[in-house]
């Protein structure tokens, strides 16, 4: 802490905020398995009441609603709602030979609208404001990974002139950042592939029924 306090003192934000991102990394596993530990717990709770004899009918229905989006959320690492869950198992049921099932759920943290999921002209439609962010944080988060894989060459490229520590900076700062938007704005990748197997999938129904 004396070395994070000094640097801000004397001015090395960047490379404060650079110790601080890799101190931050290297305690990552420790703050997830915290994270999973805690929400096994609560899966574990849920388990204990759903076999309680005092517990009511009436509430063991609605926990067992709750322990399949737990249980999918322990394992998909996403947590969805009993009518999203639904409409994402309903939707693998049928496209799941066709797309991905990573694309399915990318699709289902946008949100979309699943009012007409049971019909085989559904298809997934995003708002202008996802639409827009969407290719923002393509093209933002392609900037950046750019940006920071230019910066650490440099840095490696340099270090037998100079340690360039803005450089190492700006490559560990760059980096991560350009991959959570490039990974936040494929979800428009996802959805085209989840429409076009939707798409298939209806023209072959059509095809059968004529």
């Amino acid at each position: 802490m004396e070395l994070f306090a000094d640097l801000l003192v004397d001015g090395e934000y960047w490379v404060a905020a650079a110790i601080l991102s890799l101190t931050l990394f290297m305690h990552l596993s420790k703050i997830f398995n915290f994270y999973y530990s805690t929400k096994k717990k609560r899966s574990q709770l849920i388990s204990y009441a759903l076999s309680d004899p005092n517990v009511s009918d009436l509430l063991k229905e609605h926990l067992k609603e709750e322990i399949d989006t737990e249980h999918f959320r322990l394992t998909h690492g996403i947590s969805l709602s009993t009518p999203m869950l639904n409409a994402v198992l309903q939707i693998k049921g049928r496209i799941g030979a066709f797309v991905s099932f990573r694309h399915i759920l990318k699709v289902a943290k946008a949100q979309p609208d699943i009012e007409e999921v049971s019909s085989l002209s559904f298809r997934v439609k995003l708002g202008r404001f996802e639409r827009f962010f969407g290719v923002y944080n393509l093209i933002a988060g392609f900037v950046l990974m750019t940006v920071g894989i230019v910066s650490g060459v440099l840095f490696f490229y340099t270090m037998a002139s100079g340690l360039q520590l803005s450089s190492l900076v700006l490559c560990v700062l760059s980096i991560p950042l350009g991959c959570y938007l490039l990974n936040d704005g494929s979800t428009l990748v996802s959805v085209y592939h989840v429409n076009q197997a939707l798409e298939h999938v209806a023209k072959n129904a059509d095809g059968k029924s004529l």
